[in-house]
């Protein structure tokens, strides 16, 4: 969900900068890049408290100084790949949970499953 409002509040900006409201396209794309960041400082948080640096490390750098330049377009498009990154990882543990043999860290949910996974997904995996 992050996602498509981060790419939609990117697409929205393209369009308003298209049509000259400059103010209007850094506005929408700081928004987009400050929920993003809110969220990142607060995982980030997570993980260092439980000993996991992980690569979010580094896109919190990178967006918070993409915010402080004031380069909201650069903070947009940083936002997005961190919100696909987030949308694919966890497109990965629900195709892992459906695995032969499941990684231990797995989650198994199947609703969680049915709402991610499209119906062709689904049908392109072996049984």
């Amino acid at each position: 969900m992050k996602g498509f409002f981060v790419a939609i509040a990117l697409a929205a900006g393209v369009a308003a900068s298209i049509a000259g409201a400059d103010d209007v396209a850094n506005a929408v794309w700081s928004v987009a890049s400050a929920v993003v960041a809110v969220e990142l400082v607060v995982v980030t948080i997570v993980r260092l408290r439980e000993g996991r640096v992980a690569v979010d490390v580094v896109a919190l750098v990178a967006l918070a100084g993409a915010i402080a330049m004031g380069e909201a377009l650069a903070g947009a498009i940083l936002a997005l790949m961190v919100a696909s990154g987030d949308a694919l990882e966890h497109l990965g543990i629900l195709v892992a949970a459906d695995a032969e043999f499941p990684p231990a860290d797995a989650h198994r949910n199947r609703s969680l499953r049915a709402h991610f996974l499209s119906s062709r997904l689904c049908s392109c995996r072996s049984s």
